[in-house]
């Protein structure tokens, strides 16, 4: 039997969330995370009086009532293409209200990000690619990216986050997928349909559903091959538990304020030497370098978005101090935060990247 997490969460635009700037933090939240697991629960028959008015559950966006909805399943769900096995970690839709600090995945992982509306850009391995609707790219095992929202038309995004399962001499049509960790470009294989399709699947549960979304999801990674394929002719980890790379990936991407080893370790179901192990594994690094990495990609952003002084980004990310912080700040950038700042986002090394120094 399959298990469905859904997490829904509707948000009352135009609120001012603690003084932060409305163009970083627009949505207020008036009720969060429903969650319905197993057979029984029906999302579909889902509602909410919030704010004034009855909200329904729906993949699609904003209700007519001007909320904004966030779609998350957590299913297990297994397929294979061409004889290769996948798991999905993670499906997603998400109109953004913040700024997604940069982060990576861990080896055989891959997201598939497909923008339905709305605008904004991605900076991917230090690089900035201009968001627009229709907008479909693949990260990779690796690859560091971040996402920015439009201030006037945020974007909204699917996401679905796979795990490769194993490789058994794969065809040419998976080495292509395996082995092109980034590719950005415009959707021309009409994957709207399919995400559409997946999420009313994943939503109402209807008989037979869970083959179905089987079904989808191989015509996506297919799709998605297509697309950065055009014009090519196509011929003929055991002790990993794949949730924990997903908490852990979860964890540093908005917990980095308060994250303790020993709070990542609970949340892993490890110890604390077991969680650096975990983490120097599948990353190369340890705790700190994890937490520093994703605190200093949060301090980038809001060096370069906002008004906020160094003293008040260094409170807001967990520092002690703006000492603390100004010094971690300048070992991964090789700059202050008031000259990365002056220069526009540029470290020492000339580019924007939110990368740690070369050769560390």
């Amino acid at each position: 039997m399959c298990t469905l997490n859904v997490n829904l969460i509707i948000y009352r635009k135009n609120a001012n969330r603690n003084g932060l700037p409305r163009h970083l933090f627009p949505y207020d939240v008036v009720f969060s995370k429903v969650l319905c697991r197993g057979e029984l629960c029906s999302p579909a028959k889902t509602s909410l009086r919030c704010g004034g008015g009855r909200t329904q559950f729906a993949p699609t966006g904003i209700s007519k009532e001007g909320f904004c909805l966030k779609e998350q399943y957590l299913d297990n769900i297994v397929f294979s293409v061409d004889g290769v096995a996948f798991t999905t970690l993670n499906i997603v839709f998400e109109q953004f209200s913040r700024f997604i600090p940069e982060h990576s995945h861990s080896d055989s992982s891959y997201e598939i990000h497909y923008i339905p509306y709305g605008c904004g850009k991605a900076v991917v391995d230090g690089t900035e690619y201009e968001i627009v609707p229709e907008t479909l790219y693949i990260t990779g095992p690796g690859v560091k990216h971040e996402q920015i929202p439009s201030k006037a038309n945020p974007m909204a995004e699917y996401c679905v986050y796979l795990k490769m399962q194993s490789r058994p001499a794969p065809s040419q049509l998976i080495s292509l997928f395996e082995y092109k960790k980034f590719w950005f470009g415009t959707d021309a294989e009409n994957i709207r349909a399919i995400m559409t399709e997946l999420f009313d699947e994943l939503k109402n549960r209807r008989k037979g559903y869970s083959a179905l979304a089987e079904a989808l999801l191989k015509q996506l990674v297919v799709k998605a091959i297509r697309n950065y394929a055009s014009g090519q002719e196509l011929s003929a980890s055991a002790d990993l538990n794949e949730s924990q790379l997903l908490v852990a990936e979860e964890c540093f991407l908005y917990d980095y304020r308060d994250l303790t080893l020993e709070r990542l370790a609970l949340r892993l179901g490890l110890g604390a030497r077991q969680t650096e192990r975990f983490l120097r594994k599948h990353y190369g690094k340890t705790f700190v370098q994890k937490r520093t990495e994703s605190r200093v990609a949060a301090a980038a952003v809001m060096l370069t978005q906002s008004a906020k002084s160094v003293a008040s980004i260094a409170e807001e990310l967990g520092y002690s101090s703006p000492e603390h912080f100004s010094a971690a700040f300048k070992r991964v950038q090789g700059v202050s935060p008031r000259a990365f700042r002056a220069k526009g986002g540029q470290n020492r090394y000339g580019t924007i990247s939110k990368d740690y120094p070369p050769g560390r």
